[in-house]
């Protein structure tokens, strides 16, 4: 559990990140959404069983906290969340969510803000396995990167207005589709990334890759290496060096230090999986309609992460995982706030999409585009170009080295090093509600662990 965890260390990670939904007994956070008093004495019986390792969080109206809480002893490891208006629910399951993080959490109440408190518990566990090692992977990957001239991803913006694209995952639909790919190829942009490059029969007209780990030997099965290449600085450094042809650079969402070691400062929010991540850019390319093919977010043989899917239409029993979870709900929000575009699921299974029409591939045909490779190279070539500035680094290990000396002379004030705005303070961010649930308020010897390493990766590569 979370709390067995050292928070200055580099982590290793297992059952404890796991979406639950178990019974009460086994959770150790228990959120009551305007409960009825029936719930509170039932909830209170169940802390006082394993007081130390049972918490309970209660939200309602001022007055409804008032009364209820008259059902918990004066001892009880409750914490009580007024509502004093609307607008505060969403930072109240915030709050919660990430109080909880690393912990099992069970939420009972209205089915929105369950879910809605669920969701961020899912994410909150996510982020911080993310920034597990407090970004030493991506940081290696970065300094191991291939020093070659990049393509300005972001200048496509609008360059295919109206133009069709098809998404492609590694899902069990990628290589029921092969015919109808092939005949769609002149008539839509193919976008695939991650393990789907080892699979695809026909070369797409962009690849992608943003995960920092990905299996050397399984992106080597790709026969297409001349492919213009979606990427985020994260990118595993040996599955960067088969790029051979131009490297589309996107900026990072979450690691944004790397973003101002490549001398650019944007942001870009590309979701929680390769196929969100090209999804965004077909979007911001301005394609439409935007179909997915092989991105089911389950498996057909599940081996883990049962997840009953919360479907009302449905009863059956499907696997899955956190991350295809979380990319679930960015596929459902992203196509409820634009819906200008015209979203199709040509899986013909896998989790269910809100806001998604269900066509087969093989039911869709659009007009004919003979020059659509040729207008791809174009535009590729149409791309301002740019290399990471190398003074960065260099600014970068002196801002580290001045952060070290003034953390260990006990000064607090650091807001001005560039060390602190792209990288400690948001680890600080993320990792906060953990540390100081566990450790209390521990914010310097936090940066001084991080710094260290930091240094040690820059003097090893």
């Amino acid at each position: 559990m979370a709390g067995n965890l050292s928070p200055f260390c580099p982590l290793t990670l297992n059952s404890s990140l796991r979406y639950n939904r178990h019974n009460v007994i086994t959770n150790e956070t228990l959120c009551l959404i305007q409960p009825e008093q029936r719930e509170v004495i039932e909830a209170a019986s169940w802390q006082l069983q394993q007081k130390e390792k049972r918490h309970i969080a209660l939200v309602g109206s001022p007055e409804e906290i008032e009364t209820l809480r008259s059902f918990l002893s004066e001892d009880a490891s409750v914490d009580c969340y007024p509502v004093h208006h609307l607008l505060h629910w969403e930072l109240i399951l915030r709050t919660i969510a990430w109080k909880a993080v690393w912990q099992k959490l069970e939420a009972r109440g209205e089915p929105a803000f369950v879910e809605r408190v669920l969701l961020f518990h899912r994410a909150a566990g996510l982020l911080l396995l993310d920034s597990s090692d407090w970004g030493i992977k991506p940081l290696d990957n970065w300094m191991r990167r291939e020093r070659r001239e990049l393509r300005n991803g972001l200048a496509l913006e609008a360059s295919f207005p109206d133009c069709p694209a098809i998404i492609l995952g590694a899902g069990p639909s990628l290589l029921r589709n092969k015919k109808e790919l092939v005949r769609l190829r002149e008539q839509a942009l193919l976008l695939c990334g991650g393990n789907a490059l080892a699979a695809i029969p026909l070369e797409p007209h962009f690849a992608g890759m943003i995960d920092p780990t990905a299996p050397y030997r399984e992106m080597k099965r790709y026969s297409f290496g001349e492919t213009p290449f979606c990427f985020q600085s994260r990118i595993s450094s040996d599955n960067f060096s088969l790029i051979h042809g131009e490297a589309l650079w996107f900026p990072e969402g979450h690691h944004l230090f790397l973003n101002w070691l490549d001398g650019q400062e944007e942001e870009f929010q590309g979701g929680w999986s390769i196929t969100t991540f090209l999804t965004r850019i077909a979007w911001m390319m301005g394609c439409n309609p935007i179909i997915l093919v092989g991105a089911e977010l389950c498996y057909e043989e599940g081996k883990k992460y049962p997840h009953q899917c919360d479907d009302s239409s449905s009863q059956e029993k499907i696997v899955t995982q956190e991350d295809w979870l979380m990319a679930r709900h960015w596929f459902e929000e992203f196509a409820l706030q634009h819906p200008e575009r015209r979203w199709i699921d040509a899986r013909e299974g896998g989790l269910p999409l809100r806001g998604f029409e269900e066509i087969p591939l093989k039911k869709l045909t659009f007009p004919h585009r003979a020059q659509l490779q040729k207008e791809v190279h174009e535009k590729i070539h149409s791309l301002p170009r740019f290399s990471p500035p190398p003074q960065r680094w260099e600014e970068w290990l002196q801002s580290l080295r001045r952060v070290q000396k003034k953390i260990a002379q006990g000064e607090e004030d650091l807001a001005n090093e560039i060390v602190h705005k792209k990288l400690l303070d948001p680890l600080w961010q993320t990792w906060h509600p953990f540390i100081t649930r566990e450790m209390g308020e521990k914010k310097l010897p936090f940066f001084q662990h991080v710094i260290q390493e930091h240094l040690h990766a820059a003097h090893l590569s």
